[in-house]
Order: C-alpha cells, then structure tokens, then sequence
C-alpha cells in the first residue's frame, strides 16, 4: 500500500471502526504513526501525587518518585547527539547513555528486583530505575525489607498499575522505547498477553501517562486483519542497532514460527510489512534476520549491543550467540581428567531458583561451590557431553546441514554488510556468546539477552544472567572485559524458567541531546 494511502487510512477512521474493538480514539497522525487520546498524560487530581499513586506504599517508600521516570537530557554534560527528523520515530542503540531502565515486580521475582536494582543504581550515577508493580501486589512489598532497603531510593521511580490487568515479567515485549523529536517516547507493541484489549487498559499506555511520555502505535494496530494476532511484532523482535537501523527477526527457513492468516508470507508477516512501510516513513533502515530456530521468535535471543572503549567509529561490539562455541567448550571441559561431580542433582535450575528466592541471593562461598561442581542444569558435564540428548543438540546446533550455527552465520553476515554501511566502522566487531539450543530455547540462561547499561561516557556495563556453569560465565567476563565492557552476572532463573532472561524483563529508555 502507498505511504499516503496509509495515512489517508488513518485520517478517515472513527472509534467505533478501529479493527472492530474498542482499541483507541486516534487523535493524530504524523509519518504514519498515530497518537490516541486515551494514552496521552491524565489531568492532574487534588490529592497529593505520592498518596494518589502509592497509595499503601506511601509510608513504606519515602524516598521514591512516581512520575519522574527517565533522566532529563539536561542532566547530562555530553549526551550523543539525537537523529534527526522532525517528528519522526527514531531509534537509539545500546550505546546511547540509559536514561531510565524499567521492570515489573511480581512478588515471585523479589530477589531478582532487589538485585537488579542494587547493580542498575552502583552503575551509574545519573539514570533512574523504573518498579512497576500490579496494585494487587502493592502490599506485599512490605513483605521484602532488604528490598524495601534498596528501592527507597531518590533514583528509582515507582508506578503503580491500576488498569492493566496483563502486566507480568516479559516488560519487554509491551513496547519499544524510541526517540521522537528529541525525546524519548512509546512505540506500542502487540503482546500475546494483552491481545484484544483497549490501548488503555495496556501497560505501555499506562507507563506512558505516569511518566508523560509520547505514545504511538504503528499502522497494523488498527487493521482488523492483524489485530494482535500471532505477527511477531512484539518488542523482544524489535532492536536498534548502531546507526540507526532496526533489527527485526524473520522466518527465512523452516522452523519455530508458523504462519497463519495473519501473515503474508513465509519471511515477514503482514504487520511486519506495515511496521517496515511506517519505520521507513520516518526515514529509518530496517534489517531482517532469521528468527526460525528460535522458539520466542524474539531477535533479543540472538543479538546485543555494548559500547566499548574503541574510539567511534568503531565504539561498539555485537553480542552474538553461538551454538558451535558452546559445543566447544562444553566438549572441553568433559575431556578435562577429574572425577564426576557427585552432587550435581542440588544444583539443576529449578531447585537453585528455589533456593535463591528463598534467601534472596546466594553467599560468595555458595556460588563457589556451585561452580567447583562443573554442573549444567543438574547433571556433570562429562555426563552431559556422552549422553543421547548432548549428541543429538550437537547434530541440530552444528553438525547437519542448515544447523542453528549455519543460520546464525549467515545472520551475522548480513548484520556486517549493514554495520559497515551505516556506521563506516570497516571491522565491526562480534563477540561470539556460548549459546546452546534446546528446542528452539537457550539450554541454560542466555548470556546474549541482557540488560546493557551504558554511562555518559566510557563503555558500557552488561548485566547478563547467570548460567551458574562457570565456563560459560567466565568466558563472556574475559572477553567483555578486553572492550573495557565491565560485566554483572545476576540470577534470572525466574525468567529462564519461563522461556526469557534479563533483557525480556527489561526495558530501557536512552537519552540525547537535541
């Protein structure tokens, strides 16, 4: 469809026509992006703002704000400078400063709020840490006094989520933050989990308003034939890389994500093909890459981006995930001589994320011993690497034609050619990350999908899970560490457990100067 007849679309649409449901009252339409009346800031009500919005953590969190979610640019003394086009959706890339990470708080993941927080807050003096948390679990906080400890703090910003009834751990897949004009704004996204609800009643609506932010949504948004079907259009399939581009995740092969009436062909959806049409609009690049043998279909499962201490061009680093360097290392360390650990049954995940929430971490000497053990998921890794399941995940990571390592490979040559266009760096540098596929899912906590946390100045810090198998975690320690990218390992296995990791549970909003 023609770019004009797009926004023609929009322009002659009423309320009671969007898609068939109650979605949103479009109120204006600029480079093929609309805005709703329903998402945009509420009018100000007579009580005082920390007794309306924390309503019974108003005596528990003293210190937090409720509205000031992101750093303003003027706090900054050297932000990067903004891309250009006047009201156009742009996006920022990892190597942008963070000017405000979000996560949701859902009693179950206390630990991990309290740890990310703790690290989020030490690692940069300026951004601020966003807590939203369901108003059914508002009293429970209390529940958690080490957490109350580290969140009663000037830096992080609490919301309270009265209308959105779908709010979980994945805060990544609501939305994607952007830059319009300068300033940091909303893109909406389709979530499986809110499927068929009103704009209003979604979080990204919600955390727009709370912290004034502009709210767009794209043009498939209001199309009844796409309408928050299986598109792969949620926000882990939408990435910025340096330079501009965004990163998207395709079916280019046989694999995990399969076609329905929604889609227009085997690669790209037909709200991906809108998506690109509106992102183009604004004048942006688009990249595809194939997502077939991963079962989210979320690009965030194969790809990262750090700042590092290389001067620019060539001031960043791709995180890649490789299966064929898993199987190496992991064929390593079984040919080591030792005996077989006898107590790796204590360490599978389930029973460590038991473990961790219980206490809410683990001591120095625990995580020694853990890692002492050699174990994978609860089994020696001599015994992992001669069992049936390690040579059959070997034969689809590596081994057969068109395997997991054969995709990823071509993916990579594609991100190149596209970095060395829009960034001129010659040799964009990839940083192979241990990744092994299991059914289209990391066997142990991703270390690709990370939240990246990313100073005014200097090189980034990348908090990345857990895989509590010690060659693993000390690999991508070493090798951040060469770029001067300092790394956090904390335990996600809340959200491994569930089919994510840290960047699902995240979002991050960046800054620049206008």
């Amino acid at each position: 469809m023609p770019h004009i007849l797009i926004i023609l679309f929009f322009l002659i649409l009423s309320p009671s026509s969007i898609a068939g449901t109650n979605l949103g009252t479009i109120t204006s339409v600029k480079n093929g992006f609309a805005t709703i009346k329903e998402c945009s800031v509420a009018e100000e009500v007579s009580l005082p703002c920390r007794e309306r919005d924390l309503g019974v953590l108003s005596g528990i969190l003293d210190q937090v704000s409720t509205n000031q979610c992101i750093t303003s640019s003027e706090s900054y003394k050297n932000l990067p400078k903004c891309p250009q086009g006047e009201d156009q959706v742009k996006g920022l890339d990892n190597t942008y400063p963070s000017g405000g990470v979000f996560v949701t708080y859902l009693v179950e993941n206390a630990g991990f709020v309290k740890h990310l927080t703790q690290q989020l807050l030490e690692g940069d003096e300026l951004s601020k840490v966003n807590i939203v948390i369901p108003q059914k679990y508002a009293a429970t906080i209390s529940e958690h006094p080490d957490l109350v400890k580290v969140i009663n703090n000037p830096r992080v910003n609490v919301i309270i989520s009265k209308t959105s009834v779908a709010t979980n751990l994945w805060m990544q897949d609501y939305f994607q933050f952007t830059s319009v004009n300068g300033k940091p704004a909303i893109y909406q996204l389709e979530h499986i989990r809110e499927s068929g609800m009103s704009l209003e009643a979604r979080v990204a609506c919600e955390i727009a308003k709370s912290c004034n932010l502009p709210y767009f949504i794209p043009p498939d948004m209001v199309k009844e034939r796409n309408k928050d079907a299986r598109n792969m259009n949620a926000g882990g399939n939408l990435e910025v890389l340096p330079g501009g581009t965004f990163l998207r995740g395709v079916q280019k092969r046989d694999g995990y994500q399969r076609p329905n009436s929604s889609w227009g062909s085997f690669a790209e959806t037909k709200t991906q093909r809108d998506q690109e049409d509106a992102l183009e609009d604004s004048k942006n690049r688009v990249l595809d890459l194939d997502i077939s043998f991963v079962q989210t279909g979320h690009i965030d499962e194969l790809f990262n981006v750090v700042k590092t201490n290389a001067p620019a061009p060539c001031n960043y680093a791709i995180l890649a995930s490789d299966p064929k360097l898993a199987v190496e290392i992991l064929e390593k360390e079984a040919a080591k001589k030792r005996e077989i650990s006898k107590n790796c049954s204590d360490f599978d995940y389930e029973k460590l994320k038991n473990k961790f929430n219980k206490v809410k971490g683990f001591s120095k000497t625990e995580l020694a011993n853990i890692y002492a053990s050699q174990c994978i998921n609860g089994q020696d890794v001599k015994s992992f690497v001669s069992s049936k399941v390690f040579s059959v995940l070997k034969r689809v990571n590596v081994e057969q034609s068109d395997s997991n390592y054969d995709r990823q490979r071509d993916n990579i040559k594609d991100l190149v050619k596209e970095l060395k266009k829009t960034t001129k760096c010659n040799e964009p540098k990839i940083i192979s990350v241990p990744v092994l596929f299991r059914d289209g899912f990391s066997y142990t906590p991703e270390l690709t999908n990370g939240v990246i946390q990313t100073p005014e100045s200097g090189a980034s810090r990348a908090i990345l899970p857990r895989t509590y198998f010690g060659p693993f975690d000390q690999y991508i320690e070493k090798e951040l560490k060469k770029y001067g990218v300092e790394t956090t390992l904390v335990n996600d296995l809340n959200y491994h457990l569930n089919s994510g990791e840290v960047h699902c549970g995240t979002n991050t909003a960046r800054v620049c100067h206008e």
